[in-house]
């Protein structure tokens, strides 16, 4: 069959299909085999996917360790037909793995006992995961893995380098010094310092991040310095550039500055959000969005939000601008920012476990000779699924 058509139409064809078709596809013949496996393929799939980019709904579930288990759920905008992923892996060390970042279709986890305090071997277990072809990448040690530190981590793709990038940001205890930067590339498969551009920001190690126009992103704070801030932190947010390996800084909106404690980042469209938090009241948070990136002085306020007088904690948007949140009694719940109303989703899991990521199929791994089938995932327990 592949005799009748040149092979760049079939190459224009398969753009256009989903991965459960292609890796079907992929074993009728060595013709179909090459063509999907070639990274330029996958590449141009990426791109052709991007359009249909899904919210993907992390939670927990059990209250005891042998009973709990962590969903992942896609969800439809219209709420219906929810998707559950199948999740291979068990926490070793934590109640649930945290979510690094999400990339075209990779999702970074990381099993560690948390950012705070370190010390020994903690910060093991770092995966990148692609569900689409049930693959997953696990890496090696980071090169800082002794004495009491904490750390951060951020996860994003190289376009120049056609690359996927782990950045580990490692702060000392006791210790004045800028951090020092450990990065991770798919295709050198090793760490190696990156400290030339290391700045000494602090960063809220137990807040959100968010990856817009190729970086990462942090809510942090300026060191107290007399010459620099008149002996005063100051919150703002910490970049750092997948591609070009650099760390910048980015002003907060004045009405911001100083609520790092109580803000979230996010992305809204392909736009960078902070979610302030007025814990004062215990009635509302407010959604603020970079209208033009690297603009500070775009900075808008969209909107507040109502939350009836009861707590809530910021979980996502979804693609048309509605806003997940988690309630009190551990439910997830969409807010209608048009209607003004509060939709249960009808999702519970435990609390403070509800993550959310923007997710897309794709084709990243397939070619990869250190990825292994997810049906390898070794359990908390060392023994395979």
């Amino acid at each position: 069959m592949s005799d009748y058509l040149p092979e760049e139409v079939w190459i224009d064809i398969f753009t256009r299909l989903q991965v459960k078709s292609l890796l079907r596809i992929r074993s009728v013949c060595k013709f179909f085999h090459r063509i999907i496996n070639n990274p330029s393929f996958i590449s141009d799939h990426i791109t052709s996917t991007k359009r249909t980019r899904i919210p993907l709904v992390r939670y927990l579930t059990g209250r005891k360790r042998i009973e709990r288990k962590e969903h992942y759920l896609l969800l439809p905008d219209d709420m219906d037909n929810m998707q559950e992923l199948d999740f291979p892996f068990k926490s070793k060390s934590f109640k649930h793995f945290r979510i690094v970042g999400s990339c075209n279709g990779l999702i970074c986890l990381s099993d560690s006992k948390g950012s705070y305090l370190c010390k020994g071997d903690s910060a093991y277990g770092i995966i990148l995961w692609n569900p689409s072809i049930k693959k997953y990448l696990t890496l090696p040690k980071p090169l800082r893995s002794h004495g009491a530190y904490s750390f951060v981590l951020g996860f994003g793709f190289d376009c120049k380098t056609d690359d996927y990038k782990v950045v580990r940001i490692v702060y000392f205890n006791g210790n004045n010094n800028p951090p020092e930067v450990e990065l991770y590339t798919v295709k050198s498969g090793s760490w190696r310092n990156c400290n030339a551009g290391a700045a000494p920001y602090g960063i809220w190690k137990w807040g959100s991040s968010a990856y817009v126009n190729g970086a990462v992103h942090w809510i942090g704070y300026s060191p107290r310095t007399e010459e620099v801030n008149h002996g005063q932190s100051r919150d703002l947010i910490v970049s750092f550039d997948i591609n070009n390996e650099v760390f910048k800084e980015m002003n907060l909106p004045d009405d911001l500055e100083k609520w790092g404690l109580e803000l979230s980042l996010g992305v809204l469209g392909n736009k960078l959000a902070a979610i302030q938090y007025h814990s004062w009241k215990q009635r509302m948070f407010s959604v603020w969005v970079m209208e033009e990136y690297g603009m500070v002085e775009s900075w808008r306020e969209m909107y507040d939000v109502d939350m009836m007088g009861k707590h809530m904690k910021f979980v996502g948007f979804t693609n048309n601008g509605d806003i997940l949140v988690e309630i009190a009694s551990h439910k997830l719940v969409l807010y209608d920012h048009n209607d003004l109303r509060y939709i249960n989703v009808g999702v519970r899991g435990a609390k403070d476990s509800f993550h959310m990521e923007t997710y897309m199929e794709s084709l990243v791994l397939l070619d990869g000779e250190s990825a292994v089938s997810q049906s390898k995932a070794i359990t908390c327990e060392g023994e395979a699924r």
